[in-house]
């Protein structure tokens, strides 16, 4: 069996591996594989940033069949991991939101910034962090204070 890449993130003062992915995926979903690697990370973590070696050294986005295994994601900005205990605290709100400009309002009665990166609300987009099927459970806390 072939050994799958791993993406790994610093977290604290150590880089953990986050993610495993099977040699054949992306060679799979595209034709440079280290550019989809780097999407599929981007798009986890939910910041934009580069994959380099164990080493530090960047990739080469362009090599098609990359020997390298261990890649370490460097987010461009401060990443702020969504909290593992995130829905431990939960309020009620099925009377509050009735229409798409009413769900923003109320979120931003609520909650004054982002919850995910504590901007002011004119620099974000209301959303669902849970899909609304699983029902209207909300956390209060804000994710972007730790």
């Amino acid at each position: 069996m072939t050994t799958p890449f791993k993406i790994q993130i610093s977290i604290g003062d150590q880089w953990q591996d986050v993610l495993h992915v099977p040699v054949e995926d992306p060679v799979r979903f595209s034709s440079k594989p280290l550019k989809w690697l780097r999407y599929v990370a981007a798009v986890v973590f939910g910041i934009e940033g580069e994959l380099r070696t164990e080493e530090g050294q960047a990739v080469e986005y362009e090599d098609l069949e990359p020997e390298i295994r261990v890649l370490r994601y460097h987010p461009i900005d401060t990443f702020r991991p969504v909290d593992p205990d995130g829905l431990n605290h939960f309020s009620r709100s099925e009377e509050s939101i009735g229409s798409r400009a009413g769900f923003r309002n109320t979120l931003e009665l609520r909650d004054q910034n982002c919850v995910v990166t504590g901007l002011d609300p004119i620099f974000c987009t209301a959303s669902h962090l849970i899909p609304k099927s699983k029902g209207d459970q909300v956390r209060i806390t804000s994710f972007a204070s730790s």
